[in-house]
């Protein structure tokens, strides 16, 4: 047992990894002498090549990974969000973007890798929620990327859905929160979310097109783009 919780830290924080990890893996197979060296492998290599330059780069730039755009990004150049399989706090499968078309006209998707991105998120959450508290055609999402193995296997994940279900976060606005567990590599390929110690805000448009975007703490120049670009999906402009 002591062995065991020695070797569960080290457990590698990226790649693919599928909701029945502990089905399709087995217990005696997770905790094999082969599996245990490939993750202190693994964890290393993430460690030597990720971490310390996504620290470097996100102290550098200070969380701003890419500049926000003050208007909207065409639709003819924008970029299609990723469909990614997620789980709500109760347990239930979603899509995310759902379907070809979204039930609202903008859909703000606030994207987290860490725990330690909250308050970034947040900042860019509440300033749309409060630009929207009432409004059935601008939608929030809450969407936490869980890249960590342990974290997708029972009983941690649901110990962390159940986490959020009566989460209250004082917000003045509705928010579906989704857990994606996995790569997120879709999502930092597609969407340049390059470093996962930020967080991200995206606006989607009802065809699931990328039409606004921003990273690390919202600024006033930056939510005012936001509520502008929003305006215009919502208006229809």
């Amino acid at each position: 047992m002591q062995r065991l919780v020695r070797e569960i830290p080290t457990l590698r924080q990226s790649g693919a990894f599928q909701l029945g990890g502990l089905r399709s893996l087995g217990v005696k197979e997770w905790f094999s002498e082969e599996q245990i060296e490939k993750r202190r492998k693994d964890i290393k290599d993430d460690m030597s090549k990720g971490y310390f330059d996504n620290f470097k780069k996100f102290r550098d730039s200070k969380g701003k990974i890419f500049d926000a755009p003050k208007e909207i990004i065409p639709a003819s150049v924008a970029n299609k969000f990723p469909l990614i399989q997620c789980l709500t706090p109760h347990g239930e499968m979603m899509e995310f973007p759902a379907g070809k078309r979204q039930d609202s006209k903008a859909s703000l998707a606030c994207v987290s890798f860490r725990e330690g991105a909250k308050e970034m998120l947040m900042s860019w959450s509440r300033a749309f929620g409060s630009a929207y508290p009432d409004s059935a055609e601008a939608s929030l999402f809450h969407i936490s990327i869980v890249q960590h193995k342990m974290m997708s296997i029972w009983p941690f994940r649901s110990m962390l859905l159940g986490s959020a279900k009566n989460l209250d976060l004082g917000h003045p606005k509705p928010v579906t929160k989704l857990f994606h567990f996995g790569s997120g590599q879709s999502i930092t390929e597609s969407l340049d979310a390059e470093n996962n110690l930020s967080a991200y805000a995206f606006l989607l448009d009802r065809s699931g097109l990328v039409r606004w975007r921003g990273s690390g703490m919202a600024t006033n120049e930056e939510i005012e783009a936001l509520v502008r670009c929003t305006d215009s999906l919502v208006k229809g402009k």
